[in-house]
């Protein structure tokens, strides 16, 4: 199945042996951007997983004379990336943990609200891409550029969300409300952009070393942007030069965050060309001035290239392809660096010499 499209819309199955059950989920689910699927029993539903791509499953707790625990365990058989939220009209305590243990993503009541079993449904969505790419595989026909977003602001992080359902060529891995929840998760996902909210971050430009070191310390081969931010120019030049791809208005339409973050993934940078060619700087000048400052350190020719990659961002692989160096190699050659600059880590030796002006 191809969902390389703007028409795609999550899947959900609802299996209830109550008709007019179904229709009212089925139409409230189609009101709400999903595509929802019904089956009265297991026969039903075990056909429609094996013919459909589905995402959830919103399965009765008691399907007739069926057991739902047990279908749900049939479903899953057939697609063991499924996610079963089991959903009933009398709740109990009892059948809640029975269901949990059972390997169920969640357990809801027909008299939840409807805001709170639409939020279980994309969390369960979420998850489900989460287990496929920890798995290393890919939904058919799916070509994801995936990011995590790193914020507090819950309007943000929310709108992020909508933004990933109804773009399903972009996928919101996770969001974090800061970078040390980010390094205490047990799983980081791999992904191509962070979207990092600048008030909820970095409190200065001297804190941006620090936290894109540690940023890059958790996802080597991230591409930052940063929103919701206030820095000037100049200091936007030094972001820039440590790896930032891009600074996003927080009020950028949803058509315009699709265009910037498919240019970033491609290696293009989302700013203005003034700052870019400000950050960047090529000219013989320029590197004469570059090679007689990092002269007074002793640097080597290697450490000296090295170091020009490091200024512009590139992470260990980019440099060790770009030089045609082992990884190993260029991470040797930065301990060298540290060692003559007397610190500890990459941030630090990107501020020493813009301090002391080897840039």
């Amino acid at each position: 199945m191809n969902h390389n499209n703007r028409e795609y819309k999550p899947t959900v199955l609802i299996v209830d042996d109550d008709n007019e059950v179904l229709m009212s989920f089925n139409i409230w689910l189609d009101g709400e951007g999903f595509r929802s699927l019904t089956a009265a029993n297991s026969t039903e539903a075990l056909k429609i997983i094996e013919d459909e791509e589905v995402e959830v499953a919103l399965l009765d707790f008691r399907l007739g004379t069926e057991n739902g625990l047990a279908v749900a365990k049939m479903l899953k058989k057939v697609d063991e990336n499924l996610k079963v939220i089991i959903i009933t009209a009398f709740p109990s305590h009892h059948a809640a943990v029975e269901s949990i243990k059972s390997g169920m993503f969640d357990y809801l009541s027909k008299g939840d609200s409807n805001e709170k079993i639409l939020e279980t449904l994309k969390k369960a969505i979420r998850d489900r891409e989460m287990d496929i790419y920890k798995k290393g595989a890919a939904p058919p026909g799916k070509h994801f550029l995936k990011f995590i977003v790193i914020c507090n602001h819950s309007l943000i992080n929310e709108r992020l969300e909508n933004f990933s359902l109804n773009y399903p060529d972009f996928k919101l891995m996770k969001t974090f409300g800061s970078l040390e929840l980010l390094k205490e998760t047990e799983f980081v996902p791999e992904v191509d952009i962070a979207m990092v909210c600048a008030t909820c971050c970095i409190e200065s430009f001297d804190d941006s070393l620090y936290f894109f070191n540690e940023l890059y310390t958790i996802l080597p081969t991230v591409k930052p942007v940063l929103f919701n931010e206030n820095f000037s120019d100049s200091e936007k030049v030094d972001l820039i030069r440590i790896g930032i791809k891009g600074f996003f208005s927080i009020d950028m339409d949803s058509k315009k965050l699709e265009t910037a973050l498919s240019l970033i993934k491609k290696g293009e940078m989302w700013t203005s060309r003034k700052l870019t060619s400000l950050a960047l700087p090529n000219g013989p000048e320029y590197l004469k001035n570059y090679l007689e400052h990092v002269e007074a350190y002793l640097l080597s020719s290697r450490e000296k290239d090295i170091l020009k990659a490091m200024v512009l961002g590139l992470k260990n692989k980019e440099i060790a392809e770009k030089l045609f160096i082992s990884e190993n190699t260029v991470k040797t050659h930065i301990n060298n660096i540290y060692k003559k600059f007397g610190v500890n880590n990459r941030a630090k030796a990107i501020r020493f010499a813009l301090e002391k002006k080897i840039l």
